[in-house]
């Protein structure tokens, strides 16, 4: 398969499921909350940094709910 790449930018999550390997596009503002996550920033630092960004973060618990139903988050703590 040839596929331009060019001029078509595009945020990519690539995670495990199984043995699978699953590649899915992802909005701007997820890929920033899940690269400060990654990063080491707590969920409100991730948060606050969108929000001061002029990012809204108001869709973070429809992504928290997504990322814990896809066994993406390891552990949490306070």
């Amino acid at each position: 398969i040839d596929v331009d790449l060019r001029n078509r930018p595009d945020h990519v999550l690539v995670r495990r499921a199984g043995f699978a390997v699953i590649c899915e596009s992802v909005n701007a503002t997820e890929a920033q909350a899940l690269r400060l996550l990654l990063a080491g920033d707590t969920l409100g630092d991730a948060m606050a940094a969108l929000a001061a960004s002029g990012e809204d973060p108001a869709s973070v618990s429809a992504w928290f709910t997504r990322w814990a139903s896809l066994q993406m988050i390891t552990g949490c703590s306070c």
